[in-house]
């Protein structure tokens, strides 16, 4: 018979047998839901399972979500919309998904998945979207970070770029 577990990265319920994923740390045997649960628990062990005198940040239900908001080059059709945003949902974390036009929405959980997973998503959704749309979307997504500073930059020194006309 087999003994109920909680994977420690996503909190599913999962038998815990001798063909479930499982890895040892510490003396204790752990088991997961899936491979992308494992990796982000054995790159990380203590964000899971904590210390004997300090709860882990998921063991205290902490999220930490991310947002990233995408400017395409090519705007997406309202068909090419709902796939990304179907395939992108499938994806363990994330907790959000709007594709609109030109512009792609992206909220997930950092301690659920990686911006390395999104990416490799996004590249298999370019693949199935054709003409370009791979590289198109690893685009957007490597250049939000570029964005996103420029954006702070421009916000926190708000006088720097002020004109003046004697």
């Amino acid at each position: 018979m087999n003994t109920l577990t909680k994977d420690p990265v996503c909190g599913m319920e999962i038998a815990a047998s001798s063909t479930a994923i499982q890895t040892v740390y510490r003396g204790i045997s752990y088991y997961f839901c899936s491979e992308q649960c494992l990796q982000r628990f054995l790159a990380k062990p203590l964000l899971y399972v904590g210390e004997p005198d300090r709860k882990a940040p998921k063991q205290q239900g902490i999220e930490l979500i991310k947002k990233r908001r995408l400017l395409l080059a090519t705007p997406l059709s309202p068909d090419q919309a709902v796939t990304v945003e179907n395939a992108l949902r499938g994806v363990m974390g994330i907790r959000l998904v709007a594709a609109r036009g030109d512009s792609l929405e992206i909220h997930y959980d950092l301690l659920d998945t990686s911006a390395e997973l999104i990416e490799e998503q996004l590249a298999s959704i370019g693949v199935q979207l054709g003409n370009g749309w791979s590289e198109r979307l690893r685009r957007a997504f490597m250049h939000y970070e570029e964005e996103n500073e420029l954006d702070n930059l421009a916000a926190n020194d708000k006088h720097c770029c002020d004109v003046r006309k004697w």
